[in-house]
């Protein structure tokens, strides 16, 4: 099996169904998630950002919303940061590049169903997820370390 380069360095095994998940969770129906997914062929080593870009890319050939979408939210690990006022969330500076945000723009967080936006500000290097306070993980109906999705469009 394939192994893919998470951003951290680590590598991990590839997993299409993984992959089709990701796909639905930006709107795609369960058949266009497994057309995609279908097409796209991890190379030995890829980092998941060239990954990404390339499910982008495959999106755009079925619907160019989705694939703008995808390509405008990542996934990470959410942990309750008591320092934190509501509507604040701190990400890491290579998530914030990778999205094309900056610190002090307005991003939307979503889980569930349900949706909020809040200021991003940048977290400290040696934190991977996204940081939060207690009553915004409640808003969304999210426990920690649950991967909460960052979008760098609001809506």
């Amino acid at each position: 099996m394939v192994k893919i380069q998470k951003e951290g360095g680590k590598l991990e095994e590839f997993s299409k169904a993984k992959l089709e998940q990701s796909i639905k969770l930006t709107g795609a129906s369960a058949e266009v998630a497994k057309r995609v997914a279908d097409r796209v062929k991890p190379a030995e080593g890829m980092p998941t950002a060239d990954l990404r870009r390339t499910v982008a890319k495959e999106l755009k050939r079925e619907d160019s919303t989705l694939s703008s979408a995808y390509a405008s939210t990542k996934r990470l690990s959410a942990k309750v940061n008591a320092e934190l006022s509501p509507g604040v969330a701190r990400i890491p500076e290579g998530m914030l590049r990778s999205l094309d945000l900056k610190s002090g723009q307005a991003a939307r967080l979503s889980f569930g169903g349900k949706s909020l936006e809040v200021k991003v500000e940048k977290a400290e290097a040696a934190h991977r997820g996204i940081l939060l306070s207690k009553a915004d993980l409640q808003k969304l109906g999210a426990s920690e370390g649950t991967k909460i999705g960052l979008h760098s469009e609001i809506r």
